[in-house]
């Protein structure tokens, strides 16, 4: 139940997070805010979709990090990068970087729904489960097949739950 309750306060909280999204592997250590609004800006160009400095802020998420939180103004915005991203495999110099890092981008996610997103990839992967996923809001889902029902995680006690009824 406690589990739940700081699920629950979790989601609410990522609502506030809509619009983020977090670029990972880029090494900007070395990067200044002019650099790093013009990695944003390739990157959305790679993925066919066109970024000006106005749409965005974006920022390391710590000083010597590979991980950068774009705030877009809009989440159609954010909408339309995420949604490319699945079609998309593109490394730092593809975006005229010196380095050979592949480069993810992925919702910004409340420490308590990544960590219990962490557990269920690790989940997906053990029982061969297709589909991981979290939508805006927060909520988690696994599915099985592309035909299966979408199996809502809130909890890691729900994770034990289905593996209990799987055995």
């Amino acid at each position: 139940m406690k589990e739940e309750i700081a699920h629950l306060k979790g989601t609410h909280q990522q609502k506030n997070l809509k619009n983020n999204a977090v670029i990972s592997g880029i090494d900007a250590k070395n990067l200044n805010d002019t650099q790093i609004k013009d990695v944003v800006i390739a990157y959305g160009q790679k993925v066919n979709v066109q970024l000006s400095s106005e749409n965005f802020e974006a920022y390391k998420i710590r000083k010597n990090s590979e991980r950068l939180k774009v705030c877009f103004k809009e989440f159609s915005i954010k909408n339309q990068i995420m949604n490319t991203k699945k079609n998309v495999q593109m490394k730092e110099e593809d975006i005229g970087l010196t380095g050979n890092n592949y480069i993810f981008i992925n919702q910004d996610l409340m420490p308590y729904i990544q960590e219990l997103y962490k557990k269920v990839g690790d989940f997906k992967r053990k029982e061969n489960y297709k589909f991981a996923w979290v939508d805006e809001s927060g909520k988690m889902f696994l599915r099985k097949t592309e035909t299966s029902k979408a199996i809502e995680v809130n909890s890691e006690d729900k994770l034990n739950k289905i593996q209990k009824e799987k055995n």
